[in-house]
């Protein structure tokens, strides 16, 4: 996470989109994978609390939100990069 901030230029704006466990989520996961058709076995659904958590020494929280139109639901955080007015 923190090469996202050190890449942005301070008091930029930083875009974050993961995988976050709902319930919508976690049952187009589990028949993918009854299936035999879950492709990304590495990943690992966040919730908002521990990415903000993990992004709060570089930045400002400006917005969260769930991204629930594309099924395999997505959280959404937005950042301000820190050492910037912009």
């Amino acid at each position: 996470m923190r090469t996202h901030f050190e890449l942005c230029r301070p008091g930029g704006l930083v875009l974050m989109t993961f995988p976050t466990p709902t319930v919508l989520y976690r049952a187009i996961r589990g028949l993918a994978e009854l299936t035999g058709q879950w492709i990304f076995h590495d990943e690992r659904p966040l919730r908002a609390e521990e990415v903000l958590r993990a992004a709060a020494p570089f930045g400002e929280v400006l917005d969260t939100r769930v991204l629930w139109a594309i099924g395999l639901t997505q959280g959404h955080a937005a950042f301000r990069a820190a050492g910037g007015d912009a």
